[in-house]
């Protein structure tokens, strides 16, 4: 998964998920970091640039999934089991519509919640599951 580390609800979002996924099966890494130029080298036109953007990849044996914005928000709830009805309900609208609502949330998360002055550095036991 790779996120905005500066952005102060993509971090407690961060925190929210590490707490949920008690088979480790998701990594972090900050969108402009190593690992991420080396997912956007390896598929040129399936990562975005701008840091408003949750990217969620998902790798099935010689198979690559990358997921964006609303979308990988929705993946991830439903790959932690904790897919409400309300959100399973979002699957049925258009993806224009619910990436509209996730870009104009996006625009607003640093006035709402805080920008972090710097990367935060996670739990000694959660260290390996944070790529740069």
């Amino acid at each position: 998964m790779f996120f905005d580390p500066l952005c102060s609800f993509c971090a407690r979002s961060i925190d929210w998920i590490v707490a949920r996924d008690t088979q480790k099966r998701f990594h972090f890494a900050p969108l402009q970091g190593e690992t991420a130029a080396l997912l956007g080298a390896a598929h040129p036109d399936a990562l975005p640039t701008d840091l408003s953007t949750l990217v969620y990849v998902e790798n099935r044996g010689e198979a690559t999934s990358i997921t964006l914005r609303s979308q990988a928000v929705l993946r991830i709830l439903e790959e932690l089991g904790e897919l409400s009805a309300l959100q399973r309900g979002l699957r049925v609208l258009p993806r224009w519509l619910t990436d509209a609502l996730y870009r104009a949330f996006a625009a607003i998360r640093y006035r709402a919640f805080g920008r972090l002055e710097a990367c935060r550095n996670p739990a000694r036991e959660d260290r390996e599951r944070y790529l740069a």
